[in-house]
């Protein structure tokens, strides 16, 4: 009989250490997402024939923890409250990692049809609003990071 209740003992308790190692494991993950750190360097339009072109630089950055797999990233640029384009980058297949301490730039260029442009060109400005959707990759699926940021630009360079 002492035989099983050592046996039972020691059971609970290496099965106790691994549920407190996977928890913190998950909260540091969680944590890290919480850091991730998403700057708009900057935004800008330039008009190329009849297409206006929006480039914008932006640094993701990772604060936490814990290294952060990033799945994919989706751009939605909104001229007043109007969806004018969306852009995706997907790296499901490998994901790209985030170390603590570590800042990834991230540079594009979308094309927005003339017309987008000039309904919503008021005063010689538009008001816009950048929104980047990150996608990490976590114990129980994907985890949905977004940020938002607001932007004012005059006419585009010609």
């Amino acid at each position: 009989m002492r035989k099983n209740e050592v046996l039972f003992i020691f059971t609970s308790i290496i099965l106790t250490v691994l549920l407190i190692y996977d928890y913190s494991e998950y909260f540091f993950q969680v944590e890290s997402i919480k850091k991730l750190d998403v700057i708009l360097n900057s935004i800008k339009l330039y008009r190329f024939n009849e297409s206006i072109f929006v480039n914008a630089s932006i640094d993701i950055g990772g604060n936490g923890v814990k290294t952060i797999k990033i799945l994919m990233i989706t751009y939605k640029i909104f001229f007043d409250n109007d969806l004018v384009r969306e852009y995706t980058e997907n790296f499901a297949l490998k994901g790209f990692k985030v170390q603590p301490g570590q800042i990834f730039v991230r540079k594009i260029s979308l094309k927005i049809p003339y017309f987008k442009y000039s309904k919503h060109l008021y005063n010689a400005s538009i008001k816009g609003v950048l929104v980047v959707d990150i996608y990490v990759d976590t114990f129980f699926g994907k985890a949905l990071s977004s940020y938002r940021f607001n932007f004012i630009v005059t006419k585009p360079n010609i």
